[in-house]
């Protein structure tokens, strides 16, 4: 593992190695443009191409039920022996500290049961292809470190999610098909009443930094760095309207990545000032 250590990491499962590790250290005078090899998608409850939200409101009045994000991705070409995958996830606040009710490290107020991954497709799937039915009991993990922010390193308004997840036979995915991944499942435990974990309703971005795509050697692996053509698909907020945008995915300490910039708050972007609003009835 490169770059620095990084605190308050929970891991959980264990699965072995794909492709390279994550490095948060970055080496700007080796950044090198590269070119993605797919689009990324993220959104709630359901994939892009189903009408999945691109923003989550939750009145945090309860502690039951759950708050589901669903990654998924296109490949530009034929992925001709996939075989498993790494995807990287960006948690970003507009610029206040990333609140205890985002900290799903051991020991912490919401603790590491609160988050989840699922290889299972969301019930009304439709439009994305289902690899993983094939192999139902495939080896997958999830990792979550708080205050760090991926391919940047340290920042307490960040976080970092990563599922890794491997397939025992190599299979053929179209170009051009958007396919699952997986589910990020956050419970709504510790929202209200006594023993409440602060910042629940915290306005925030979640964005995919990269899918990495692991194949056999004849073949390579593939990195799947960009948003859906003309769209910000790659980027879903929770409890408002945010979002943010990445720089151009590069080359750093060998292997391709991205990083992302500020996250926005849209609606305050998009308000008019008094003087704006005087002047539309003059």
């Amino acid at each position: 593992m490169s770059g620095f250590l990084m605190p308050r990491v929970r891991h959980f499962a264990v699965v072995a190695a794909l492709g390279p590790c994550l490095a948060f250290g970055i080496d700007v005078a080796s950044a090198q443009p590269v070119v993605s090899d797919g689009a990324v998608a993220l959104r709630w409850n359901d994939c892009y191409g189903d009408g999945g939200m691109a923003s989550k409101s939750f009145a945090c009045n309860t502690n039951s039920g759950a708050s589901v994000l669903v990654v998924s991705a296109i490949p530009y070409q034929t992925l001709p022996a996939f075989n498993g995958g790494v995807v990287t996830i960006t948690v970003k606040t507009p610029g206040a500290p990333l609140a205890s009710w985002w900290d799903f490290s051991s020991g912490s107020c919401r603790g590491t049961s609160a988050l989840t991954a699922l290889m299972s497709p969301p019930p009304s799937l439709s439009q994305c292809y289902e690899f993983n039915s094939q192999y139902p009991n495939a080896p997958f993990s999830l990792s979550y470190s708080y205050g760090v922010e991926p391919y940047q390193g340290p920042n307490p308004n960040a976080a970092t999610i990563q599922v890794v997840f491997g397939l025992p036979e190599p299979i053929e995915i179209p170009a051009g098909l958007e396919m699952f991944l997986c589910r990020i499942q956050t419970n709504h435990t510790k929202s209200t009443g006594d023993g409440a974990c602060i910042g629940c309703e915290q306005g925030l971005c979640v964005g995919v930094n990269r899918v990495f795509i692991s194949q056999p050697a004849a073949f390579g692996p593939r990195y799947l760095l960009s948003p859906i053509e003309g769209t910000s698909s790659d980027v879903a907020s929770w409890q408002g309207s945010f979002s943010m945008s990445a720089d151009p995915p590069y080359l750093s300490n060998g292997s391709p990545a991205r990083r992302f910039r500020d996250c926005l708050d849209v609606t305050d972007a998009k308000r008019p000032t008094w003087g704006a609003i005087k002047r539309m009835y003059r």
